[in-house]
């Protein structure tokens, strides 16, 4: 085939499935119907393009959006705003995208969102916050948001939640609200979320965590709660989470743990209860944990294991022992662990360590 012929089909390709040449906005780069405008110093939005479904703005210098900002560009599926100095988002400002699935926001410097924003985009299912400034969220904040599955209000500086903010989002699987500067969360605060499978609370202000906290969200399967402050953890807070496979304690306060507190928890697979202050376990502390795979608990100032600790435990696989005070170890110790692999003790004081376990032991130092 001629360069001639092949420079007129590749023009015809691109008129038939996508924007053309001409069409492409200045400064813009454009590939089928997708236009990316990344890094351009922009401080306006580029002539519409209504044909595109995905839209590219970050790392800008867009400070404001006005009302129906976007009306002509109603086919996106898709719209980027990162990286930009945005710091309201009015109720209008994202009028006639009723197609839209995804919204980034993250890293502009918002410090509120007006009720009702997001009533203009009912099919959106992945929202991303994180970075911001928002500080608080009200009741409305989220309303009409239905089909969302994906939230991300983490690094917002967040410091309260309203009871029933969730509400409007029974959709959603996936919640991250770690770094923030959260205290205190209520019964209420996760009301509706029924649907939810991960939920983050990394690195907040929290305290005590009431009972029944978690009680609504029955699928979850995946809690972190590290750094946190946490000093306690009852049968009743996790009450409910029959479902739940991994669950994250890192970083805590924890002194002890109580007996048969993890029964409400009997599938879980992974727990880590890294840098805590827990000195001892007791026989009872990890009792219906019959699935638990991988068990970590370095840096706890552990002092003594009771033997038969893990008897408990047929399907741990690994166990993570590191940086504790342990002197010695004895045969009972890890007494029905019959299909462990992995067993890390290094920087302990360990003095002896009965003979017959030494082929148990992967890496020791």
């Amino acid at each position: 085939m001629s360069t001639c012929k092949a420079f007129v089909l590749a023009v015809i390709i691109a008129l038939c499935t996508g924007i053309s040449w001409g069409q492409c906005p200045a400064n813009c780069t454009c590939t089928g119907t997708a236009v990316r405008c990344i890094g351009q110093q922009l401080s306006t939005i580029p002539l519409s393009l209504p044909d595109a479904t995905l839209l590219d703005l970050s790392n800008n210098m867009l400070a404001s959006l006005p009302d129906d900002a976007f009306k002509d560009w109603p086919n996106l599926t898709e719209l980027n705003l990162r990286i930009n100095q945005l710091r309201n988002i009015s109720q209008a400002t994202f009028r006639g995208l009723t197609k839209l699935l995804t919204l980034f926001l993250w890293y502009n410097g918002i410090e509120s969102i007006d009720d009702g924003v997001f009533e203009e985009v009912p099919n959106l299912t992945y929202l991303d916050l994180h970075g911001n400034r928002i500080r608080n969220i009200s009741q409305a904040t989220f309303r009409g948001l239905t089909k969302l599955r994906y939230l991300d209000l983490s690094k917002i500086e967040l410091e309260s939640i309203d009871d029933g903010v969730f509400e409007g989002v029974p959709n959603l699987t996936t919640l991250f609200l770690y770094s923030n500067r959260l205290r205190n969360i209520s019964q209420a605060t996760f009301r509706g979320l029924t649907k939810l499978l991960t939920l983050n609370l990394n690195a907040n202000e929290l305290e005590p965590i009431g009972d029944g906290v978690f009680e609504g969200m029955p699928n979850l399967i995946q809690l972190i709660l590290s750094f946190n402050r946490l000093r306690n953890i009852s049968l009743a807070t996790i009450r409910g989470l029959t479902k739940l496979l991994h669950l994250d304690l890192r970083n805590n306060e924890f002194e002890s743990i109580g007996d048969g507190v993890f029964e409400e928890v009997p599938n879980l697979t992974s727990l880590y209860l890294n840098n805590n202050r827990l000195r001892n376990i007791s026989q009872g502390t990890f009792r219906g944990l019959t699935k638990l795979q991988n068990l970590e608990l370095n840096r706890i100032e552990l002092e003594s294991i009771d033997d038969g600790v893990f008897e408990g435990l047929p399907n741990l696989e690994s166990v993570y022992l590191n940086n504790n005070r342990l002197r010695n170890i004895s045969q009972g110790t890890f007494r029905g662990l019959t299909k462990l692999q992995n067993l890390w003790l290094y920087n302990n004081e360990l003095k002896s360590i009965d003979d017959g376990l030494n082929k148990a032991f992967k890496y020791i130092s």
